[in-house]
């Protein structure tokens, strides 16, 4: 799968052009603004979302977290799969359309051993295809031992926050700390998939680097540029008030 790369970037010096004096006169609260807008942009509880609240499972209708992950989890598998208890062995009582006068016990061998190759290939057609999984209804389903199908499920409930994992891990490489990052997420440090947050005194850029297949079909890019959009606005409307309370203080006008 190749990898996807997305970048979304700020430069507050652009924001400050328009009041270079101003700029040379705040470097520290400037750089305290722009640290907390790129906090806010991985993690915020407030109103305007971060990477994080825009990133399944917290995303779109359903994002209820963790129980909303497992929820997905099990539409899909009940799309494809139904669970049976497999016995060894089938009870064969008529021969010819003629009753035996004593069963006979036939052993029986699994016609779909391989439960987590059958789901992997479904749900990498319907990445491809950028739709739901096809239910049950619409197609001949898999009936497999429910063992099997109750331990790919464990297995699956594990994965759930990888796509919103490696942004709480690039905020913590680039010294930030974001707030309200469930615990789930937290224990994700091993997730595959990988992003970089850069932060100086006068920018913050965000780049997504992952071959996880999923991030192209959640569209990575467009939440990307949409948070980025969100705290641009955001810094701007902080650093014009910081900036105008300065200048009013030192009886200077932006320059």
């Amino acid at each position: 799968m190749p990898s996807l790369s997305i970048v979304g970037s700020i430069d507050v010096a652009g924001i400050l052009g328009s009041c270079a004096r101003a700029r040379s006169l705040l470097p520290e609260e400037v750089a305290t603004i722009t640290k907390e807008q790129a906090t806010l942009l991985v993690s915020s509880s407030g109103s305007t979302p971060g990477i994080i609240q825009l990133t399944p499972p917290f995303a779109g209708k359903n994002g209820g977290g963790l129980a909303s992950g497992k929820h997905g989890i099990n539409r899909d598998l009940a799309g494809i799969f139904v669970p049976v208890a497999l016995k060894g062995r089938r009870k064969v009582t008529q021969m010819f359309g003629k009753p035996l006068k004593k069963p006979v016990f036939v052993t029986t061998r699994e016609k779909y051993p391989n439960v987590g190759e059958i789901y992997n290939e479904r749900k990498a057609r319907q990445i491809i295809a950028g739709r739901k999984l096809v239910s049950l209804g619409r197609r001949q389903p898999y009936y497999v031992d429910k063992t099997k199908l109750e331990l790919l499920r464990r297995e699956l409930y594990t994965h759930i926050g990888w796509a919103a994992a490696c942004w709480l891990v690039a905020a913590l490489e680039a010294g930030l700390d974001p707030k309200g990052v469930p615990p789930f997420v937290q224990a994700l440090t091993a997730a595959p998939g990988s992003a970089v947050i850069e932060v100086t005194n006068t920018s913050f850029s965000l780049l997504l680097s992952s071959s996880l297949p999923y991030n192209q079909a959640l569209d990575m890019a467009r939440k990307v540029a949409t948070v980025c959009g969100y705290r641009q606005n955001a810094f701007t409307r902080e650093v014009n008030s910081k900036v105008g309370a300065i200048l009013k203080r030192a009886g200077l006008n932006a320059a």
